[in-house]
């Protein structure tokens, strides 16, 4: 069939025309998209299709109108139009090279509103010129957006209205008539109020439009994961139903065989192919079975680890363990069964075989509290440990078999079994003894962390060519009993060392009597200006530091046992932070920095101001001395409430406490030397900076006076000592003013000393004497009493300790015996102690420690006597 020759031609131009209007379009799309593809960024092409348009029809008006201007002989507005058509120009060319729309946009604005200006206020012929202003609102919104096209468009009318009042008062600036300038303003306003809502509305729909293309771009990235994920979820269902050793079924409710895995090929023989169709009924030994699986489901949706017997193809009984469930349609309706069969057959027979061992074993193993093992000797691992390893050292049973020696033992506990078992092994070559044992005590290792001590009893297991091939073992928990023997010990040690202290520091006390008293008597005589002032100062001031390492004796022999006031941590630390004796540690330790973490809200305690300002003292000094160079000491206070016992150093009991931390990164405490730090005279303290030994025993017995607890942890990286103070709800009574001597004199009232040693009889006779009050003495406590049968005193100073003699406590019994109701204050060189607390019960009064003072002295005595 031929075809028309005029069709071919006609069809030639057609198509030539359609490729020219192409090719226009094209062109056109070039030069108004600045050579952007169709596919760039909508916003961005909008920008500069606009940009270009505007370039394109200002370029073309303002040829325009520069010539008619020129032909007019508007020589000023010619010019001006030409340059802005040059600049338009300019513009153009910059933004096809770089795309660089907010730059044009924004410069170009300005530029625009600076020429518009100029037209409104030069006018033009007839005063036209200021129609171009009406377009600005467009060109600024439409450019810079809502926000910043109202802030050009605003500048620019009232740079017009500036035209409009000031128009005839300046040269240049062209008048217009009044009912011009009223239609120019709402003009105006009103085509910017009509750009600024068509581009509010449309920056308002490209948001949305911007946000339903985020969230349809997340719903395909989410589709499409959804998607390979299935298919990766397919494939892996796949690869698991064909490889599954188990055989998975499906059949309906009539037992039809849907779907039924490879595996039942090697479970019983049968081709999974030639299944499907067939009744599962086919499978059982037994159809009852069947029946009573349907039932067991039926009640209760599913069944696990049933056991049933199937028969193989060729009539093998197969046990087997079946899980099973109820199938549901689309319907929400019963639609079959799904479920999993495992061949149990073999573990069947085997755990027939063993279970008449087990049981006897397991009895044995599982209901005792000791460990029972065995360790292999050739491979030197635990062949066997019972089910109770769990309760010694966290560890399962499972966990423990397998394990090595390193694995179950401390350092030094390792070091001294292994040297055991080689002394053993040589042993047991030479002379084969089936029944010796061996009994040791090992430290292990605990899951959480901790170590326990357990006693271990080991014998060897023999082959029969009578080589040790085995270690039988039983192993004991014994960390409580360590614990309570460490405790006796300890306590058996600082109660000898106490006593040992507290006779030292009774004679003590007695001597520095003298040094601290007779100084203080002296210097109340003595003028301001003398030069014994300041050595008797020195020698009271060394008596008192004296007295205080005395004080500390007292604290390990007979405990703190002072009257307890509530008290704040927290004022504690501050107080000891800007005491001298913390300057003074600072310049001993210049490298080492304090820093603070104080609870404001912490709880007060009950306790003694002198003793716990002490430890918190002892405490930071040790911690600098721990720190070689540079180092840090954090003190933190803080508030807990414990609910079960902890075991730190002490076993820590249920209550509320006020916990004070003390921690530093120094070396750390050896382990040799941890269980001895609380030892009195135990010291690593170096010669010549405070090395009395007595630091961290003070901190022991007053923490234990208080009903605290001590926990120390400390490691390579540093020490923290954690104290627990029980908490008081009882508030902070106020300080006293301190009074002067003036205050607290007497008035000619009679005292009795009574004190077994002549220098503490006249010491406190002339400090009596001293404060006005008129002083008899007695050197023992019978003669105080015989004294006191034919006379009367005002107030007795009674010393609590008198050797040979009665005791104060006695004295003063016998002496309320011929006078109730006798006024006395009690003295002594030990703590406060059980007769000062009796003879308290009794009528006596205060009770102060030696060495006296005149303060004292005073206070207690004057205190007394105004009762």
């Amino acid at each position: 069939m031929q075809g028309n020759p005029d069709n071919i031609f006609d069809l030639s131009k057609e198509t030539q025309a359609i490729k020219k209007t192409d090719r226009i379009k094209r062109s056109l799309w070039n030069i108004f998209s600045s050579g952007l593809p169709a596919a760039y960024d909508l916003e961005v092409l909008r920008k500069i299709f606009l940009l270009n348009l505007m370039f394109l029809l200002g370029s073309f008006f303002l040829i325009l109108l520069g010539t008619i201007e020129f032909i007019l002989q508007d020589f000023i507005l010619s010019t001006v139009n030409l340059l802005f058509f040059l600049l338009l120009l300019g513009f153009f060319f910059y933004l096809r090279k770089t795309r660089n729309h907010n730059f044009v946009s924004l410069t170009g604005t300005t530029i625009a509103g600076f020429f518009y200006f100029f037209l409104i206020a030069y006018g033009g012929k007839g005063n036209t010129a200021y129609v171009w202003t009406f377009t600005y609102p467009l060109i600024s919104i439409f450019l810079l957006g809502a926000r910043r096209g109202t802030f050009f468009s605003l500048i620019f009318l009232a740079m017009a209205c500036i035209v409009f009042v000031f128009g005839s008062k300046v040269e240049f600036f062209v008048t217009y008539n009044f009912y011009l300038k009223l239609r120019f303003i709402p003009a105006y306003l009103t085509i910017y109020l009509l750009a600024l809502v068509m581009e509010k509305t449309r920056e308002i729909f490209r948001g949305r439009l911007e946000s339903a293309k985020f969230d349809l771009e997340k719903t395909v990235v989410k589709l499409e994961n959804t998607n390979e994920a299935l298919r990766e979820s397919d494939e892996q269902y796949r690869q698991i139903f064909e490889s599954i050793q188990d055989v998975y079924y499906r059949t309906n409710l009539d037992g039809e065989i849907l779907i039924i895995s490879p595996s039942i090929r090697d479970v019983g023989g049968y081709d999974p192919k030639e299944m499907i169709g067939r009744s599962v009924l086919e499978l059982y030994s037994n159809p009852v079975d069947r029946d009573q699986l349907v039932n067991e489901i039926a009640v209760s949706g599913q069944v696990t680890n049933y056991e049933v017997t199937l028969k193989a193809k060729n009539g093998r009984k197969v046990i087997s363990s079946l899980s099973g469930r109820l199938v549901y349609g689309e319907d929400g309706q019963p639609a079959g069964f799904a479920g999993v069969m495992r061949d149990i057959t073999e573990r069947k027979l085997h755990a027939e075989a063993l279970q008449e061992t087990e049981e006897r074993y397991r009895l044995l193993a599982e209901n005792v509290t000791d460990n029972l093992w065995t360790f292999d000797l050739s491979t030197m691992r635990f062949s066997y440990v019972s089910p109770s390893v769990i309760g010694i050292n966290g560890f399962t049973a499972e966990e423990a078999t397998g394990f090595q020696l390193q694995d179950t033992l401390t350092p030094s506990s390792l070091e001294l079994a292994t040297k055991i078992l080689a002394d053993e092994l040589l042993e047991a070559s030479r002379n084969y003894d089936p029944s010796k044992s061996r009994t040791l005590e090992l430290e292990q290792p605990h899951k959480d962390g901790t170590t326990v001590w357990t006693e271990v009893c080991v014998r060897f297991i023999y082959d029969n060519e009578k080589r040790p091939v085995a270690i039988l073992g039983v192993t004991r928990d014994i960390s409580e009993r360590k614990r309570l023997q460490n405790q006796l010990l300890k306590s058996q040690k600082m109660e000898s060392l106490g006593l040992l202290a507290g006779g030292v520091a009774h004679d003590l006390n007695n001597v520095l009597s003298g040094i601290v008293s007779y100084p203080e008597l002296i210097l109340m005589d003595l003028p301001d200006n003398s030069k014994l002032r300041k050595p008797l100062e020195t020698m009271r001031q060394s008596g008192l530091r004296a007295a205080a390492i005395v004080q500390d004796l007292l604290t390990i022999a007979r405990g703190v046992a002072t009257t307890y006031e509530p008290l704040n941590l927290n004022d504690l630390v501050n107080e000891y932070l800007n005491s001298p004796e913390f300057n003074m540690l600072k310049q001993y330790y210049p490298t080492v920095t304090v820093k603070t973490d104080l609870d404001s809200d912490l709880l007060n305690i009950g306790g003694s101001h002198v003793h716990i300002r002490k430890v918190i003292m002892n405490l930071v000094a040790n911690a600098s001395e721990a720190i070689k160079g540079n180092g840090n000491i954090e003190i933190s206070t803080m508030n807990r409430y414990v609910d079960q016992p902890l075991k730190g150093d002490d076993e820590i009991s249920k209550g509320e406490y006020a916990v004070l931390s003390i921690s530093d990164d120094g070396s750390g405490i050896a382990s040799n030397d941890l269980e001895r730090i609380f030892e009195p005279f135990y010291t690593k303290k170096k010669m010549g900076r405070s090395g009395t030994g007595l630091g961290l025993s003070v901190v022991w017995n007053v923490i234990q006076d208080h009903k605290g607890y001590i926990d120390v942890a400390t490691d390579e990286n540093g020490t923290t000592f954690k104290l627990y103070f029980p908490i008081t709800r009882d508030a902070i009574l106020k300080k006293e003013v301190p009074l002067s001597v003036k205050d607290y004199k007497g008035n000619g009232e009679k005292i009795l000393v009574v004190d077994d040693v002549e220098s503490q009889r006249e010491i406190s006779c002339k400090i009596l004497e001293a404060l006005d009050y008129k002083c008899i003495s007695a050197s023992s406590g019978e003669e105080a009493v015989e004294y006191m049968e034919k006379n009367t005193v005002d107030l007795i100073l009674l010393d609590m300790i008198m050797d040979p003699g009665i005791s104060g406590h006695e004295t003063y019994e016998r002496i309320i015996n011929i006078h109730p109701g006798q006024k006395a204050v009690i003295v002594s060189g030990f703590s406060e102690t059980d007769d000062v607390k009796k003879a308290q019960i009794l009528g006596a009064g205060k009770y102060i420690k030696k060495p006296l003072t005149i303060e004292k002295i005073g206070l207690a005595v004057k205190e007394e006597l105004g009762k």
